[in-house]
């Protein structure tokens, strides 16, 4: 019996896989977890029938190093002595990109055939944004997130300012991401004096936008992350596609036709070609991380070791 996880800055994912499947899928707010130990009683708890798992994977959004492992946006932590079984830490990138061959995908941009032997890069828009690469069967992570983010136009450069006199540095993520649809919304409020209220996400509000202030906001995002796609096509040249995945990803499904993210994307003189040469998708499986998590401890991968 496989245990995977999957726990993010919102959420904390659990289920049992079988190879193919995954059952028994438990999910609850991150803010509400300590860290593992409170995390497999509450799924022994919430399941509700006794579980023996012979080996667990659980995914991270972080940086994973060692036997204990903390998260990145949230107080979550947690240590292999922990767990009744044989087990291993992944960052959530490489479980998202050991799941890929499991999940639906939509294609965006680019030629929709995918060089099947060409190593592949997964995107993490979510919480925070997050990188991997894969080659053949072996995964590595990222920290594409805290990458220095580089403005491209106009209202990007004044957008850059403003979080920058809130930070030493401005990062990938501080753009590109939930966190950063947030930093969006904040800069367009403060630069125009416009007061709105704020009953959902900036996420939200830019999904559904109708008026200019919010389509504004939401083709800012758009050209931010086009032009970070773009950078990565170039800088990797993955063959084997550059796959988004992650909530922000999926929400921003629709809105990947537009010209602020289309021409982002592209305009990467001299290397046009080279980036339209890519494969882009967007991963629409819901419990991708799981599944990834899964079949890394089923399969043995990412150096699980077999007990």
């Amino acid at each position: 019996m496989i245990l995977a996880g999957d726990i993010g800055g919102t959420n904390c994912r659990y289920a049992i896989f079988d190879g193919q499947n995954l059952s028994h899928i438990r999910v609850w707010p991150t803010s509400q977890s300590t860290g593992i130990a409170y995390d497999l009683e509450r799924y022994q708890h919430e399941v509700g029938v006794s579980i023996h798992p012979t080996r667990a994977c659980v995914a991270i959004a972080g940086p994973v190093s060692g036997s204990e492992v903390s998260l990145t946006n949230a107080d979550w932590n947690g240590s292999i002595a922990d767990f009744p079984c044989p087990a291993i830490w992944v960052n959530d990138l490489v479980a998202a990109i050991q799941g890929l061959d499991l999940a639906e995908a939509e294609h965006i941009a680019g030629p929709k055939a995918i060089d099947k032997h060409a190593h592949r890069v997964a995107l993490g828009v979510g919480t925070g944004f997050g990188q991997a690469l894969r080659i053949g069967d072996q995964a590595f992570a990222g920290e594409g997130g805290h990458a220095s983010f580089a403005p491209t136009s106009q209202k990007q450069h004044e957008l850059y300012s403003f979080l920058r006199n809130r930070k030493t540095r401005v990062r990938v993520e501080d753009v590109c991401s939930g966190m950063g649809m947030e930093n969006i919304l904040d800069f367009l409020l403060e630069q125009s004096g416009t007061v709105i209220e704020r009953k959902t996400s900036a996420g939200a509000m830019f999904g559904t936008a109708t008026d200019s202030f919010l389509l504004q906001g939401l083709d800012i995002f758009l050209s931010s992350l086009g032009s970070v796609i773009g950078d990565t096509a170039i800088r990797q040249l993955p063959h084997g596609g550059i796959w988004l995945c992650g909530g922000v990803a999926k929400k921003m499904k629709p809105h990947y036709i537009r010209a602020s993210f289309q021409e982002a994307l592209q305009q990467k003189e001299p290397m046009n070609r080279q980036v339209a040469s890519i494969p882009i998708f967007v991963v629409l499986e819901e419990e991708l991380g799981l599944i990834g998590a899964g079949r890394i401890a089923y399969e043995g991968l990412c150096g699980f070791e077999h007990n």
